[in-house]
């Protein structure tokens, strides 16, 4: 080896933060505390899946795999944790240290961490970001390719008020909405652990796709309805635990309460579930049937739904709707809005059926690139009413995205601007307003034929992944063979 050649190691063995001389993690890992179940076994996830949905979740070979275990007080306010996490390197540089997201201490509840174990081997963690991340140091080298076990224990205080993130973490009017109530491990990306803080008027979350298994012990009386599928139920006394299995999904979503009931209907191999509160079962009735044709639709159009079920759930969230992986919030406030569900509960229902693609099969950092979510559930949206009732249906739904973008005077801004560099008033006009309407100029450009079949490879080519405005704007220029620089200058942003 040349005395070039050796300097050249030595420094990139620096950059990648281990010293070749440094130990590195090695040998078996420990089996999971949690569960009887071998870290590599997909059988109990597959059956999640539909069949042609599990060709491509079998390739997600290193992805992470998350065992939790949540017992829920009787007054639905707290909540004991314990958790294990099997976590792959996949990035291209070894890491010395783990980052989870604590986003409960962002949503004004209380994420107390009670103790961490890196492979059996306890470890002192450290508070990130105001106590809303925690580092995980590793008491050896994690290598690229290499995998990790880590287990927390955690106590976790449900706060009763909705003004923090639209209340999606709350105890009110008897639902509990337990969104991203666990420690999340944070994306690793070329600049380190993505801690970016999130916006008041914004959605917080960017994850990788990973396996879950849960357990929730829960009062016996408890209607509990989570992502993915339960897979076993018993009594204990006055208590049950059910044990639900999900993924790949980018989280982990439980609401709960003693008075939901409960009516479903099957498309293609989906059941679709709506779940109602008291004096609400017509308007759940009519969101059943709403998220129904709109999971026909854009299975039709985007590619295939890959779950077997779909959970519509009332909360008492401030927002008119929030997505989840394979299932929907709506706010209690807009079922309850007359017999019928209101004006505003099909477009909601639907909009948020979209984001089962954008977001939930193609993920996206929501914080820093909002409009590849949001832009393209409100542009699918348009295409459901276009595609259920006809073109006066969609000219219907057009002209509320110009009354948004009005709001802010037609206001010409970039619609991929992170969240936190709008207003409240123009995050909801460019990003839910103008953003479709862009959409809508670029399918006129590539013409809807070519545009068309561009959504659907951009959901066959990131399913399960998460991609950026630059896999977005390339991929539409390898669909119509052109350059489009100019227009995603213009109305995207640099």
């Amino acid at each position: 080896m040349s005395r070039d050649s050796h300097l050249f190691r030595t420094v990139l063995c620096a950059l990648n933060f281990v010293c070749c001389l440094l130990p590195v993690l090695a040998g078996p890992l420990p089996a999971s505390r949690l569960f009887d179940a071998d870290w590599h076994d997909r059988q109990l996830f597959l059956g999640d899946l539909l069949p042609e949905a599990q060709a491509d979740a079998l390739t997600l070979e290193d992805a992470s795999i998350y065992h939790l275990e949540l017992s829920l007080d009787e007054a639905l306010t707290t909540v004991e944790g314990r958790q294990e996490v099997f976590y792959t390197n996949r990035g291209d540089r070894s890491l010395d240290e783990l980052v989870f997201q604590l986003f409960p201490n962002l949503l004004g509840g209380n994420l107390e961490i009670q103790g961490v174990r890196v492979n059996d081997q306890e470890v002192a963690p450290s508070y990130l970001e105001g106590r809303t991340a925690l580092r995980v140091p590793l008491p050896l080298i994690l290598p690229v390719d290499s995998s990790v076990v880590i287990a927390l224990d955690f106590r976790l205080r449900v706060p009763e008020d909705i003004s923090r993130n639209f209340g999606i973490l709350a105890f009110r009017n008897g639902v509990l909405s337990l969104a991203h109530a666990y420690p999340l491990l944070a994306v690793y990306g070329e600049d380190g652990w993505d801690l970016d803080p999130p916006s008041p008027h914004g959605d917080l979350l960017f994850a990788e796709s990973s396996f879950y298994r849960v357990r929730v012990s829960a009062p016996a009386g408890l209607v509990v309805v989570t992502s993915g599928r339960q897979v076993d139920r018993r009594l204990e006394g006055q208590r049950q635990v059910l044990t639900f299995a999900a993924g790949p999904v980018r989280d982990f979503f439980l609401a709960a309460s003693f008075d939901y009931h409960l009516q479903s209907r099957t498309v293609g191999g989906t059941v679709v579930r709506s779940y109602s509160l008291a004096g609400e079962r017509r308007s759940a009735e009519r969101a059943l049937g709403y998220a129904a044709a709109a999971l026909d639709i854009f299975s039709a159009r985007f590619g295939g739904y890959p779950y077997r079920e779909l959970d519509l759930v009332p909360i008492a969230t401030s927002a008119l709707g929030v997505e989840f992986p394979g299932i929907v919030a709506i706010a209690d406030a807009l079922e309850g809005q007359g017999s019928d569900g209101g004006p505003l509960l099909e477009g909601t229902t639907v909009h948020e059926v979209a984001h089962q693609w954008f977001y939930g099969l193609v993920g996206n950092d929501q914080v820093t690139e909002p409009w590849l979510d949001e832009s393209l559930a409100q542009y699918a949206t348009s295409l459901y009413f276009r595609d259920r009732y006809g073109e006066r249906a969609y000219q219907g739904f057009r002209q509320s995205l110009q009354e948004r973008w009005e709001s802010v005077g037609r206001r010409e801004m970039p619609i991929g601007l992170a969240a936190g560099e709008y207003t409240p008033r123009e995050y909801g006009a460019i990003v839910y307003g103008l953003g479709p309407l862009v959409l809508e100029l670029l399918a006129e450009r590539l013409g809807e034929g070519v545009f068309t079949a561009f959504l659907r490879g951009y959901v066959t080519e990131f399913t399960y992944g998460n991609a950026t405005t630059a896999d977005f704007e390339a991929l539409a220029e390898e669909s119509c063979a052109c350059d489009l620089g100019d227009f995603f200058a213009r109305w995207v942003g640099p």
